[in-house]
């Protein structure tokens, strides 16, 4: 049993009642101690209800376990027969006993007693050993006076009885409830945690398992995370509605609430929806970067340029992420040709130290920073930045976390165009058949890029770079053994900083 499984705590259910949480440990001394059987469920906060029989975890202790039993059956056989025998040999007739003539009209059993105190011949003395039955006329005072201090002595003995029952019993629920209590806070904690680190996947596998009103507690904790719940049939607007009135909410959870209405109107392209939803999110939250992005992509789409342009290079003086150069490059496109020559150098000079620093949407900005070097007849510019571009590995941007609530479908390579045009009217031969086939892989047409590819490989002359383009699309279709394959050829640039990369 590895460490992970012996600090793992377990819940068991014997007899309707759940026990625990316990350690592996404690499972196999209340096992042994058979306080708990093989039969008796138990899970752990990872797993359903099983029986302990059935589980794997418990494989090597249920082997063990059922060898003791089987052994202590043969001895247990051994010792009747030897007991069945010795009983035989012994046994002799009993004593019949002899009772005293008495008057037992309407008699009654007043109490049963270890040794009876009385020595009238009414009554009969049974053994020592044994409990007698004392028997009285119902008209005799002693007897009506034993009745009822009997009955007051019952009647004491039942309510301690009941008490210590009733006391037992709501301790027992109360115990029950305690531990299912903790258990559930552990999950929501580790939720929480999970979605802190980015684990979405964990988060979503972990809600899934969580009881339906544990789900509806939980949720205005991870609201920002809807669309990837829905995704996965785990939520629906509607729960959203339910939760929106509730009068204990933060206001950033307020502000998810919005932006979930936001996210779900773009969805449907419902722009004034999705308008009225944003200036809500942004009367709770109006410093909030996320609402101010996805209010630059909606004035991207409602083709106020200008506007989206400032908010989004406002948004990356204060954090440099690059998908803010992204939407500010998109938004560059749509400005008037006297303001474009007013904001293209310090475009290009921002585009240029971020992709020299950073990874994140660095296939788009280097394309875009081609066309911006065109336009501003760079040609050292261009030449540097086509190299980084092709040393660049394709859907590089999906490697990085943008936030659940952004705008669906957004810094998308098709929504580039207008850069590509200008680049490809600046290639020819090799190059322009490379960039055809980077341009079809970012833009996921895996086919297409592979009939691009075996109509114009012969055009390429270095064996080096057709080796790389097949490791390009190779790797676009995570075919992993072929490209371990590929590499085992020797016939890659390892020079090459995609090749590295992508190895």
């Amino acid at each position: 049993m590895n460490e992970k499984n012996l600090e793992k705590k377990w819940l068991v259910k014997s007899e309707n009642k759940i026990l625990g949480p316990y350690h592996f440990d404690q499972i196999e001394d209340l096992l042994k101690k058979k306080q708990i059987s093989l039969i008796d469920e138990i899970r752990d906060p990872e797993t359903r209800w099983l029986y302990i029989r059935e589980n794997p975890k418990f494989k090597i202790l249920v082997e063990e376990l059922r060898k003791e039993i089987d052994a202590r059956g043969e001895s247990t056989k051994t010792l009747q027969t030897f007991s069945k025998t010795e009983e035989h040999n012994h046994k002799t007739n009993a004593d019949i006993p002899h009772f005293t003539e008495v008057d037992v009209r309407d008699a009654s059993v007043i109490s049963e007693t270890e040794d009876s105190p009385f020595s009238e011949p009414m009554l009969e003395k049974a053994t020592q050993n044994e409990r007698a039955k004392v028997y009285g006329l119902p008209q005799d005072k002693y007897f009506k006076a034993r009745v009822v201090k009997s009955n007051k002595k019952f009647l004491v003995y039942a309510l301690l009885l009941s008490i210590a029952l009733g006391g037992a019993g709501a301790g027992s629920v109360f115990y029950q409830k305690h531990a299912i209590q903790k258990q559930d806070e552990e999950w929501v904690n580790l939720i929480k945690r999970y979605q802190f680190l980015g684990l979405d996947l964990k988060v979503v596998e972990l809600y899934g398992k969580l009881p339906e009103i544990l789900q509806r507690r939980v949720l205005p904790e991870i609201i920002s995370m809807f669309p990837v719940l829905e995704s996965n049939h785990l939520a629906q607007l509607k729960d959203i509605e339910k939760i929106s009135n509730q009068s204990d909410l933060s206001s950033e959870q307020k502000m998810n609430i919005q932006l979930v209405y936001f996210w779900s109107a773009m969805q449907s392209q419902n722009l004034p929806g999705a308008t009225e939803a944003l200036i809500k999110a942004r009367a709770l939250q109006p410093s909030s970067s996320l609402v101010i992005e996805n209010q630059s992509l909606l004035d991207l789409k409602q083709n106020k340029f200008q506007i989206s342009f400032d908010n989004f290079l406002a948004l990356y003086k204060t954090e440099a992420v690059g998908r803010y150069l992204v939407g500010a490059m998109q938004s560059f496109n749509g400005l008037e040709a006297s303001k474009k020559m007013e904001v293209i150098q310090k475009l290009s000079d921002l585009v240029e130290k971020h992709t020299s620093t950073y990874y994140d949407y660095k296939k788009e900005l280097l394309l875009g920073q081609m066309g911006l070097a065109r336009w501003l007849k760079n040609e050292l510019l261009f030449k540097v930045t086509w190299n980084q571009f092709l040393n660049t590995p394709v859907q590089f941007s999906n490697y990085f976390r943008k936030p659940a609530l952004l705008a669906a479908q957004s810094y998308q390579w098709k929504d580039l165009e207008e850069f590509k045009i200008v680049v490809r009217s600046s290639l020819e031969g090799e190059d322009l058949i490379l960039f055809e086939i980077h341009n079809y892989l970012e833009d996921s047409q895996v086919s297409a890029a592979n009939q691009y590819a075996e109509n114009n490989l012969a055009k390429i002359k270095e064996k080096a770079q057709r080796q790389q383009i097949t490791l390009l699309t190779l790797y676009s279709q995570a075919r992993k053994n072929e490209i371990i394959a590929l590499e085992k050829t020797n016939q890659l640039d390892m020079k090459s900083e995609l090749n590295q990369l992508l190895l």
